[in-house]
């Protein structure tokens, strides 16, 4: 089961960004001293990015703790991110809560869905998903899409709820057709396995290419399969390697041994020992069965210079998917 995650779907909901004039500047702060909350949190959000005065996370905090005191909304659901993350101050998930179930009971769709997550996940507190159910659907009928797709996991897999694969369908598909690469992934599974709809390879293809190619490592992982196999695609090793690869970049463990076993075998790639083995190195580093094995076969007999160019190459790649993270 996978939901939206910290920093996916959480972020502050800051200003756009504006260069302030020191009046300007001078100006909201007036106002923000006299308690105008509006006022406040805007002042909380030029702290936070540093526009207009120079960047102070504790001056931030503050401001967006007047405004929150005054029921500002957003403000709530900020401060709520900050004590979530530690962003200025010391983490704390029990105060996260607090202020994110204010923001959320105003009505903040953004509070609702990490409210969803939340209690969904058991993040710093006991684990609820009836909780985390009823958030997500306040959400999701605002329009949240991170939370529709997180809803259509809880139905899903009947957590929190009864099984409900065509409900599940349901909220897949609304954040899918906004776009959203995590549902449109779910899709293609769901088609391609017929579950809670009629079976449809070609139809499970159209979404994990969709999902691909906007760089989720496991529709492409899946639209490599695809290719692999000949399912709902004509069979084609060169692309199935080609999205393998995208995906085996990003650390994903099922394109790395599928990967290393094209390069052993020559298939749709030139054939590469040395290059096989690395992907194996890193199945094998996401438990993925036979990834070891492969990896020994491979590598028993290698010279020096083999042994020498696989661990440059494990070292090169680990960094590249390092900076990708």
């Amino acid at each position: 089961m996978r939901f939206i995650r910290w920093g996916a779907a959480v972020s502050l909901a800051l200003m756009a960004n504006v260069i302030f004039a020191a009046d300007a500047v001078a100006a909201v702060r007036e106002k923000a001293e006299a308690g105008d909350a509006a006022a406040q949190l805007s002042l909380g959000e030029m702290y936070a990015r540093g526009e207009g005065v120079a960047r102070n996370p504790e001056e931030a905090v503050k401001w967006f703790r007047k405004a929150a005191e005054r029921e500002n909304a957003i403000a709530q659901y900020n401060l709520g991110v900050i004590y979530a993350k530690g962003l200025g101050v010391t983490k704390d998930a029990a105060e996260a809560v607090m202020w994110l179930n204010m923001a959320a009971e105003h009505g903040n769709a953004a509070a609702q869905a990490d409210l969803g997550l939340i209690y969904a996940t058991g993040d710093g507190v006991m684990k609820e998903p009836a909780q985390g159910l009823k958030w997500f659907r306040k959400a999701a009928e605002q329009g949240n899409i991170p939370a529709q797709y997180s809803l259509g996991v809880m139905y899903a897999h009947g957590d929190g709820v009864a099984k409900d694969s065509a409900e599940g369908v349901k909220w897949f598909r609304l954040a899918a057709a906004q776009g959203y690469a995590e549902a449109q992934n779910s899709l293609g599974g769901i088609y391609s396995n017929g579950d809670g709809v009629p079976k449809d390879l070609a139809e499970g293809a159209r979404w994990f290419r969709l999902a691909a190619e906007q760089g989720n490592a496991a529709a492409q992982c899946n639209l490599g399969l695809m290719y692999f196999n000949g399912t709902g695609v004509a069979k084609n090793h060169a692309e199935a390697a080609r999205w393998f690869r995208l995906a085996a970049e990003q650390d994903n463990g099922l394109a790395q041994f599928q990967l290393g076993v094209m390069e052993a075998e020559g298939l749709g790639v030139t054939k590469d020992i040395v290059q096989a083995c690395v992907w194996f190195m890193f199945a094998e580093k996401h438990g993925i069965p036979g990834a070891k094995k492969n990896d020994e076969l491979l590598s028993k007999n290698f010279n020096v210079g083999q042994s020498t160019a696989a661990l440059k190459l494990y070292v090169e790649l680990q960094g590249k998917m390092r900076k990708k993270k």
